[in-house]
């Protein structure tokens, strides 16, 4: 899963929507109820792919952003009027990756990425989730 995240803006979840151009997976203003039932500190907007699948491998992650930064493409002065008009504490792609602790594993990004994500003000992030392997029972005869 990789998730394009706006947070800690100053309008409407709508609004939002409206300046990049593009439908959110999920929108919430803060002080709407979550799923906890709890109510939201603060307003999100996230445009979330494979949202159902762990990112096991370099060529997952690499498909996963080259098909969320391709629903970004030609968007950037979007972004500068995103970031004048509904001030967000934070805009940033993130995800977790999902390795075994015997795995070695890379995870990269091409030069075009980096500077599409720096032109656009877009953060990255990547957590490491260690995965135990699944335990094998051999049986002796």
């Amino acid at each position: 899963m990789l998730c394009l995240a706006i947070t800690g803006f100053d309008v409407s979840p709508h609004r939002v929507t409206e300046i990049l151009g593009i439908e959110p997976t999920s929108a919430h203003s803060a002080g709407d109820a979550l799923c906890s039932g709890r109510p939201a500190r603060t307003s999100a907007w996230h445009l979330t792919l494979g949202e159902s699948q762990s990112i096991t491998t370099g060529d997952q992650h690499h498909e996963l952003l080259k098909q969320l930064l391709a629903n970004l493409t030609g968007k950037h002065p979007n972004f500068a009027t995103l970031r004048e008009q509904a001030k967000p504490k934070e805009v940033t792609i993130y995800g977790g990756l999902h390795v075994s602790r015997n795995e070695q594993l890379g995870i990269w990004l091409t030069p075009e990425q980096m500077e599409f994500l720096a032109a656009c003000g877009i953060g990255w992030s990547l957590d490491v989730f260690v995965v135990e392997e699944a335990a094998t029972v051999s049986t002796a005869n």
